[in-house]
C-alpha cells in the first residue's frame, strides 16, 4: 500500500508538471528527480510514470518540439538555429527537431517574415543612428536571437536600403 501512494504522489506531480506546459522527457523526468530526492522517494518509481506518461502519449519528444517551435514563432521570435539549440538543451533528439523543423516549416510566418518583424518593432530606439550604425545593430539583434546570415542581409536590405 505504502509503494502505491508514493507511486501516486510522484504521479500527481508528473499530471501537474504536463498541466502548465508540454515537456520533453529529459526535461520531465529531471524534474521529477529533483521532486523525488526532495520528498525523499524511491528513484526507480520515476521510470515507471515515464513508461506510462509515454504510453498514454503525454510525454511526446516530437508533439512539443512543434509546440516549442510554435511557441518561439508566436511569441519572442527566434531564429531556426536558435530554437534548434533551445530543442537540442531540452533533451530532445536531433532526428526528432529535425522532423520537428520539416512538419512546421510550411506553417506560419517564414523566418525572414519574423525577422523583419522584431527588428521592425526596434525600429524607433535606431532612430538617431547612421546607416552603418543601424545595420550592426540590426545584425547583432539578430544574430543574437538566432536567425542566419542570408535573413539578416535580407532584412537589412529591405530596411536600411528603403529608408
Amino acid at each position: 500500500m505504502m509503494f502505491d501512494e508514493k507511486y501516486q504522489k510522484i504521479k500527481d506531480y508528473g499530471l501537474r508538471l504536463i498541466s502548465i506546459r508540454p515537456r520533453s522527457k529529459k526535461e520531465f523526468s529531471g524534474k521529477l528527480s529533483q521532486f523525488v530526492q526532495k520528498k525523499h522517494l524511491p528513484q526507480n518509481l520515476i521510470d515507471e510514470l515515464l513508461k506510462e506518461f509515454i504510453e498514454l502519449n503525454l510525454l511526446n519528444d516530437f508533439e512539443f518540439s512543434k509546440w516549442w517551435i510554435d511557441q518561439r514563432r508566436s511569441f519572442r521570435p527566434k531564429g531556426e538555429k536558435a530554437i534548434r539549440l533551445e530543442l537540442l538543451h531540452k533533451g530532445v533528439d536531433k532526428d526528432v527537431i529535425e522532423s520537428a523543423v520539416d512538419d512546421t516549416s510550411s506553417d506560419g510566418p517564414s523566418d525572414y517574415d519574423l525577422a523583419l518583424k522584431v527588428v521592425e518593432k526596434r525600429l524607433t530606439r535606431y532612430h538617431n543612428l547612421s546607416p552603418i550604425q543601424l545595420k550592426i545593430k540590426i545584425r547583432d539583434f539578430l544574430l543574437r536571437r538566432g536567425f542566419g546570415w542570408e535573413i539578416i542581409s535580407k532584412v537589412i536590405d529591405s530596411l536600411v536600403n528603403k529608408s
